[in-house]
């Protein structure tokens, strides 16, 4: 009996973005405000009362907490961004990632950062498609990223890596 689950884009997910590079960044960020924190509140408590252990825990338990909800926050406010940058990428991957909630029938000037700020559960299946959708953002930076370069060496005035070493012959015929 099926559900209606994807068993195959279910396990591309696991090896995609949300399961890798995300889960890795997230761990990096909790950790390391876990062992700031928690060698602060040692060194606070070893000397206040002259015991770490049980402070340790507490501190680097609230490190851990404060570095997730930082990465949280940061993923969060990109995803707002690129739902009013890129609705209708990101209409395809809600859609993709929650079929029930119809998202494929919403009219695409529903796509904005104020409609889903008014609801956790929208916030969430946001940050989600977010996630999935990141290579295509990438592809679209990377593509942007490239006319602009391109752009830039069009214009008169411009050095060029070929005009840079003919310059460079030049300099070294002078010096000799």
């Amino acid at each position: 009996m099926s559900y209606g689950f994807d068993t195959k884009r279910d396990e591309a997910y696991t090896e995609g973005p949300l399961s890798s590079a995300t889960m890795t960044l997230m761990r990096v960020a909790g950790s390391t405000t876990a062992m700031s924190f928690g060698l602060a509140g040692a060194t606070i408590s070893a000397v206040i009362f002259r015991t770490a252990s049980i402070p340790f825990i507490f501190s680097t338990s609230i490190g851990f907490i404060v570095g997730v909800l930082g990465f949280y926050k940061d993923c969060m406010a990109k995803a707002l961004l690129s739902i009013d940058l890129h609705p209708r990428l990101l209409q395809l991957h809600l859609d993709q990632n929650f079929p029930w909630r119809g998202f494929r029938l919403w009219r695409l000037g529903d796509f904005r950062s104020v409609v889903f700020t008014r609801s956790w559960t929208l916030k969430s299946m946001l940050l989600v498609s977010w996630l999935t959708a990141q290579p295509a953002l990438d592809q679209i930076f990377e593509a942007k990223e490239k006319a602009l370069i391109e752009e830039a060496c069009a214009r008169p005035g411009i050095a060029r890596e070929s005009d840079l070493e003919v310059e460079e012959d030049d300099e070294r015929a002078v010096l000799t």
